[in-house]
């Protein structure tokens, strides 16, 4: 081979070195740039601010430790499967909103049992009120009950005791025009 050969075939080589370098290194921008774009990605996915304080504590721990393994990944696929599961796992937390929701049914159900309680209250008062009005009505209707016989049965002995005298004729203390004399001894 001759010198010009020579110096063509590590020309080339020289370039193919640098090429790879070149590429190596293209390569590596590509994958950092996956990775910074997937973090941000999952970010844009998961807003901390649709959560709690205490939830975003949660929210937050989990994102950086699906950042952690995203600063591992190779390839878009491996990025894709890490925020579909960082999103997943976060989806079990709930959100302000979801919080808020379920602590509105919560109270609308305990007003109502309340509700509940005290109309179920309310009517046994009024049950019992009933109850205890009626058994006076019926006392007092017992009371008037005995209280007219016993006005009967007086009554009606003194006005046959006082007819039977003035009928009789016989009456010790009567005159002979039937008057009483004033001037007899009474016994």
């Amino acid at each position: 081979m001759g010198r010009k050969t020579e110096i063509v075939i590590i020309a080339l080589m020289i370039a193919c070195i640098a090429g790879t370098g070149f590429a190596i290194g293209h390569q590596r921008s590509i994958i950092a740039d996956l990775r910074s774009d997937s973090v941000a990605a999952l970010q844009k996915a998961v807003p901390l601010s649709d959560y709690r304080k205490k939830q975003q504590k949660e929210v937050g721990e989990i994102l950086d430790g699906y950042e952690k393994k995203l600063a591992e990944v190779k390839t878009q696929e491996e990025a894709d499967k890490l925020i579909a599961e960082a999103k997943a796992e976060v989806k079990s937390i709930k959100t302000d909103a979801q919080l808020t929701k379920i602590e509105k049914k919560k109270a609308a159900e305990k007003a109502k049992k309340e509700a509940e309680r005290k109309a179920r209250e309310e009517a046994e008062e009024a049950a019992r009120q009933a109850a205890a009005e009626e058994a006076a009505r019926q006392a007092e209707e017992e009371q008037q009950s005995y209280s007219y016989q016993d006005s009967g049965s007086s009554s009606g002995g003194g006005s046959s005791n006082s007819s039977g005298g003035s009928s009789g004729g016989s009456d010790s203390n009567a005159g002979s025009d039937g008057c009483v004399d004033p001037d007899a001894d009474l016994i």
